[in-house]
């Protein structure tokens, strides 16, 4: 029996369970600049509850002037906005993606299910998370753990089209991870979708406009002129969205684990693993702000309502800023 045990932790600990040293990048320190831009915190308020253990991507949404929270313990909560993976809607029809490589579709009076599409090749290994499916008119575009994009009509769920964004390579199921966990974009007739240890591409009726090797979990964020990215290292990146050809790169914020950025105004904005919104100029990537919203992480974007940034940490504190 005495043996059976060493056995045991000799081979724990050639398996890295004990005495092995961290060899994530630490983040990278914040850098000192002059602030050009002034923030005015309009309002605060606390949703409940934290994602902090259960690394869940719950972000808030807007809807007929109101923030609506929710809480891992299950609980919803309403901001009127003037005082203070996401599921789609459209034509009557709830779109949940679930973390099995399921879609599905409810309806939403009866809460009925309507429809399933099944991506039966889920990988063995994938990603913590799911990006949220696009609802737009009668179609349904949804990114899944496979490295593929696939086109539903949303009232049947017929498959109109699949794209195939990253192909598994390596030998080990860890190299052959391909998940497209950020949230697929779509501006006009312009798709934008990307993937992790992949491509970020663009797609237009269908054909590919552009592809980049640039591979991202956190997301993509998008205004008139740019396709905004922040890589696997916590690089940010402007595209031109139209060619992919670079605009700049902002590497200052190397191993942050930034978010998706968003565009408000003049301004590009990430949060990070410190809680911290990083404020960077549209057109060159330059710092101008940065303003800390608690101690704890920012694990999903912030929000955009017109000229005002809602940001939302894994403590469930929610803070509205508007630059001034």
């Amino acid at each position: 029996m005495r043996l059976l045990l060493l056995y045991i932790l000799i081979l724990l600990s050639g398996c890295g369970i004990f005495g092995d040293k961290d060899n994530t990048d630490p983040p990278a320190p914040l850098v000192e600049f002059m602030p050009t831009l002034t923030l005015k915190t309009l309002w605060t308020a606390h949703a409940g509850g934290g994602t902090d253990k259960s690394y869940l991507k719950i972000a808030p949404a807007f809807y007929n002037d109101q923030l609506f929270t929710a809480s891992p313990e299950g609980h919803l909560r309403a901001f009127n906005f003037k005082v203070l993976a996401t599921p789609r809607i459209s034509q009557g029809i709830v779109v949940v993606r679930t973390i099995d490589g399921k879609l599905f579709a409810l309806d939403s009076k009866t809460g009925e299910r309507l429809w399933v599409y099944d991506q039966t090749r889920v990988p063995l290994l994938t990603l913590r998370g799911t990006s949220s499916p696009i609802v737009t008119h009668d179609a349904i575009i949804a990114g899944f753990d496979n490295g593929k994009l696939a086109i539903l009509k949303l009232q049947t769920g017929q498959l109109l089209g699949e794209y195939l964004i990253s192909e598994p390579r390596g030998r080990s199921e860890l190299e052959r991870m391909v998940d497209i966990d950020a949230d697929p974009l779509l501006v006009g007739s312009i798709i934008y979708v990307t993937s992790y240890q992949g491509r970020t591409v663009a797609l237009k009726r269908g054909k590919l406009l552009w592809e980049r090797k640039l591979s991202s979990h956190a997301g993509l964020g998008v205004d008139a002129d740019y396709l905004y990215i922040s890589d696997t290292k916590s690089h940010v990146w402007a595209l031109d969205r139209y060619s992919g050809d670079d605009w700049w790169k902002q590497d200052k914020l190397q191993a942050r684990n930034l978010t998706a950025p968003v565009s408000i105004g003049d301004y590009v904005v990430v949060g990070d693993m410190e809680g911290y919104l990083h404020w960077m100029r549209r057109d060159n990537g330059q710092f101008v702000t940065r303003y800390r919203i608690g101690k704890t992480s920012i694990t999903v974007p912030p929000l955009v309502v017109d000229d005002i940034l809602v940001a939302y940490n894994s403590q469930g504190k929610i803070v509205a800023l508007r630059p001034e």
